[in-house]
């Protein structure tokens, strides 16, 4: 079984292409996560968990959610990250996680995709051809981590040292409880008040209201769900994403499908 999360589908993406070569079911999470639905999940032999990277580590919702829920079958467990080039101690977590349930961790494979995290006036910014190369080079590459999945082989994934573990872990609840707050969420007049925004919303942080989205609650994932989702692109993170390109895998399907899909 593969389960996973994906805000923009480049986790999906990655998800359902690695359950087609293995000849598997993929699993979206985030219907269950929205739902607090933790009924057992029927995986077989083998557990695939795809995530994306936030703040250097794995979606808080995520890994909350991994530890509550309970698996039946599986022996060995692999992990697959999604990141825009830094995957930060994610793996470990994974591992962590998953080896606490009785699972072999066979190790990790990360993906280098588009970044997505663009409330930040860090974010870089790139070109089309570059989104287009790291899709086709994760294309290109995924029948080789399935063939190693199915031969039972160890994934070797970035090799994660005590000391950032120790750093990140110290630094990481403040970063959020900094870096993760709503109230600069808003919608321009763009706004047709579908509604997608709420329903993509994994954590629940959004409510419709008088036809406008509104931020329910004083912090969130920053999953960028509503803002790339948003159809209209409607949704803005207070000045900081205007002019933005707003991104989703379906627009650069294409590419994945010149890289061998």
């Amino acid at each position: 079984m593969v389960i996973y999360f994906s805000a923009t589908g480049n986790t999906k993406f990655v998800a359902e292409r690695l359950a087609e070569l293995l000849e598997d079911e993929a699993c979206d999470l985030c219907p269950r996560i929205r739902g607090n639905d933790f009924s057992q999940i029927d995986c077989g032999k083998t557990l695939v968990v795809c995530s994306p990277v936030h703040i250097s580590g794995l979606p808080k919702f995520l890994s909350d959610y991994l530890k509550r829920v309970s698996f039946s079958g599986p022996t060995v467990a692999y992990g697959v990250l999604t990141d825009g080039g830094y995957a930060g101690i994610a793996g470990h977590q994974l591992k962590k996680i998953l080896e606490k349930k009785g699972m072999r961790f066979g190790g990790f494979a990360e993906f280098v995709l588009p970044g997505i995290h663009i409330t930040s006036i860090t974010s870089r910014k790139i070109g089309v051809e570059e989104i287009e190369r790291r899709i086709r080079a994760t294309s290109e590459r995924l029948p080789e981590v399935a063939r190693a999945m199915r031969a039972g082989e160890t994934l070797a994934g970035k090799r994660t040292l005590l000391p950032e573990v120790a750093l990140t872990e110290a630094l990481m609840p403040g970063l959020r409880f900094v870096g993760l707050r709503t109230r600069k969420f808003w919608a321009s007049d763009q706004c047709v008040s579908c509604g997608l925004c709420e329903r993509v919303c994994p954590v629940v942080a959004i409510t419709m209201r008088d036809g406008r989205p509104t931020w329910n609650m004083s912090h969130c994932a920053h999953c960028m769900a509503c803002i790339h989702n948003c159809p209209k692109e409607a949704i803005e993170y207070g000045d900081v994403t205007k002019g933005k390109r707003r991104y989703t895998f379906a627009r650069y399907r294409y590419a994945a499908q010149s890289g061998g899909n």
